[in-house]
């Protein structure tokens, strides 16, 4: 039995193995705190209006296709703008209604569209007909990001980039961009949330179960997300499955000052990969997630290791190989690593610690090279030369 934190339920729901966490410990308690501050945090995520997404998409897509130009700056290039209350002096301001008439006189756009623009149209014209006649006669203009989306909500997109020189500037555009992905990231997120209370309520091995003091106002909820999973594997005297290291720290503190009395999921996945639940490759896949997603002091096992060498046998060592000696070097380099005597007996720097490990780690990897049948000779040597530099 243990009980999981948050940090972990994420990582491991991220992973796609919550069902083998379930199957693989009798009893997995999870703080019934989490599933409340879950259904809040839901909640307040903005569900954006599925026509947000596909006007920003849509001007996107526009500039991918060629159909609307980036300017770099605004210029002195006629401007259509739905939304400026003041004039210029320099460049006049079109409003949406007066270029879509001035389209339909070119026999650019259909009576029926433009009766749609009519309709909706209410914005107080900046400047005359006469004058944005005028100034349409040359053939480009330039909207900011929020009259295009107008536009294409008035279903003039395709009908103004065909009749005009339609631009953007790069800064409108990047906030299109970034306010896409925003709003797809909100959304992915929101699912996540679903997703991963389903799936932890399926599970006939996860309880959510209370605190004994547990309490329903806000301060208790904040400390009961936070801490309440590690307060839960003491009140309990349960190990504690932590990605954060404080919880962790807590947990080893207070406990039973057991190596297995906290451990995160790079322990909890190189475990599965001992038996049939977590194969070699799934290992590897697991572990360069674990490292592109900056999960810090992570080491790897040399059968972790192997796997990734064998991906790339036409060109040792491999991309995935490189990937884990940048890991380690950055690791070793953290400032967070403490390079000052420990509290333990005998007195050790947690620097030196991490160092020795990753050299019994590379050596190990040696060893095993030429053990396995998956290397011929000249491949273990070129292994072995890139292993030791």
């Amino acid at each position: 039995e243990i009980v999981a934190d948050v940090s972990a339920l994420i990582t491991l729901h991220r992973l796609g193995l919550l069902n083998t966490l379930g199957s693989h410990f009798s009893k997995v308690y999870v703080p019934q705190a989490y599933k409340a501050f879950w259904i809040e945090e839901h909640a307040r995520i903005p569900h954006h209006q599925p026509r947000q997404i596909l006007s920003r998409q849509a001007i996107v897509d526009a500039v991918s296709g060629g159909k609307i130009a980036e300017s770099s700056e605004p210029g002195d290039t006629p401007r259509i703008d739905e939304y400026e209350n003041e004039g210029s002096d320099v460049f006049p301001i079109s409003r949406i209604l007066q270029v879509s008439e001035w389209m339909a006189k070119q026999g650019a756009l259909p009576d029926a569209v433009l009766a749609t623009v009519q309709a909706k149209q209410n914005q107080p014209a900046l400047v005359s007909d006469e004058e944005v006649d005028t100034a349409l006669q040359g053939g480009a203009v330039i909207a900011d990001a929020f009259t295009l989306r107008t536009v294409f909500e008035y279903g003039l997109l395709d009908y103004l980039c065909a009749a005009l020189h339609v631009s953007i500037t790069r800064t409108e555009l990047a906030q299109v961009k970034s306010e896409l992905e925003n709003q797809r990231f909100c959304d992915e997120a929101g699912e996540w949330h679903r997703e991963l209370v389903e799936s932890l309520e399926s599970i006939p091995n996860v309880e959510f179960v209370p605190l004994n003091d547990e309490e329903d106002d806000d301060d208790h909820r904040e400390v009961h997300y936070g801490l309440g999973a590690t307060l839960l594997a003491i009140e309990r005297n349960l190990p504690l499955l932590a990605d954060d290291r404080h919880c962790q720290q807590a947990s080893l503190n207070v406990g039973a000052h057991q190596p297995t009395q906290a451990f995160g999921s790079d322990i909890l996945i190189d475990a599965l990969a001992t038996g049939t639940a977590v194969t070699q490759d799934q290992h590897a896949d697991y572990l360069l997630r674990l490292i592109r997603w900056r999960y810090k002091f992570l080491f790897p096992s040399s059968d972790a290791l192997l796997a990734m060498a064998s991906r790339f046998k036409q060109g040792l060592p491999g991309r995935h190989l490189r990937e884990v000696a940048v890991y380690m070097q950055d690791c070793l380099r953290d400032i967070g690593l403490y390079g000052g005597l420990e509290q333990v007996d005998p007195p050790t720097p947690m620097a030196l610690k991490a160092f020795t490990e990753w050299i019994n780690i590379v050596a190990d990897f040696v060893v095993q090279i030429w053990w396995d049948d998956r290397f011929c000779e000249d491949e273990a040597a070129e292994l072995t030369r890139w292993a030791v530099r």
